[in-house]
């Protein structure tokens, strides 16, 4: 049983539907990292007992952070894999 090929317009609309998906998930971690944002520094203001919350917030901040730099880094390397399909060769 032989595998299906996909033409480059196939391939390539495939990729920038992967690249949509990808951008999606970036805004969607930039926006709970500017939630993580807003509780880091309201729970800073308060009592000692907000303490555990901060710096759980603190660190769901830095994992939200290093999440939209690897979807970026993903980006790239779908908009790079789009590039270089040509007719008749897909990546």
């Amino acid at each position: 049983m032989s595998t299906p090929t996909l033409t480059a317009e196939e391939t390539r609309s495939r990729i920038r539907a992967a690249r949509a998906q990808v951008h999606h998930a970036s805004l969607l971690l930039q926006q709970a990292s500017a939630a993580w944002s807003s509780l880091v520094r309201i729970t800073s203001w308060e009592s000692p007992a907000s303490r555990g919350y901060h710096d759980r917030a603190q660190d769901r901040l830095g994992e939200a952070a290093s999440l939209v730099g690897l979807t970026q880094v993903h980006e790239q390397q779908l908009a790079w894999a789009e590039s270089q399909v040509t007719d008749g060769c897909a990546p």
